[in-house]
């Protein structure tokens, strides 16, 4: 019952606020930015992925940030340059209302992830970029902004 009704919630929020937006109308006006997290014992590996809404109008987006599934996916390099394999599980959520936010203009969410978790991270400097990305279709999908986003690429370094 309760999610029904965050879905209703959530659908109302989309017809009211927003007009089935396109990616076309809306590329380069939603914004991915990564960045480390300060230097210290509790943050080795650890990054914030920003999503922000640099729009006039609201946009419905999936906030359910699962490294390497159909959302957002990670291209990490080590100093040489090779790709450091994802060494994380795969997974394939079912989304629900509470994975969609309607984020009304200037808006923006942020989450930490731990890159040590989901990639074989050695001491070493790695240079990272996240890609944001929803374009298959799914319930909803009418509403929810549909594109592609590169993030900026940090340096994190490995102690």
């Amino acid at each position: 019952m309760v999610n029904a009704i965050r879905f209703f919630i959530v659908l109302y929020t989309v017809i009211f606020l927003t007009v089935s937006l396109k990616a076309e109308e809306t590329e380069g006006h939603l914004e991915l930015n990564i960045a480390p997290l300060p230097s210290g014992s509790t943050n080795v590996g650890k990054i914030l992925v920003q999503l922000k809404n640099s729009t006039d109008r609201s946009i419905v987006v999936v906030l359910l940030f699962v490294a390497e599934d159909h959302y957002i996916t990670f291209d990490v390099r080590d100093e040489d340059g090779k790709k450091v394999p994802f060494a994380g599980f795969e997974v394939r959520p079912n989304l629900s209302s509470k994975d969609y936010l309607a984020m009304r203009p200037t808006a923006s969410y942020s989450q930490e992830i731990d890159l040590r978790k989901i990639y074989n991270l050695s001491q070493g400097t790695y240079k990272i970029r996240a890609t944001y990305a929803l374009t298959e279709g799914r319930r909803m999908e009418e509403f929810i902004w549909k594109g592609v986003l590169k993030s900026n690429e940090i340096t994190l370094i490995i102690p």
